[in-house]
């Protein structure tokens, strides 16, 4: 899934939370899709 402006103003609203409250967002990762998801989305697929 692509981040679009949405995504990116709720990931900065998470990341302000998580730093005013001082929370350790540890397993939190932002990555590029693979070429296999954008398969499976494409073509409906699933995973």
């Amino acid at each position: 899934m692509e981040l679009t402006g949405a995504d990116q103003a709720d990931l900065g609203a998470l990341l302000d939370w998580a730093r005013e409250l001082r929370v350790q967002l540890g397993d939190l990762t932002v990555a590029r899709p693979s070429l296999e998801d954008v398969y499976l989305e494409l073509t409906g697929g699933v995973r």
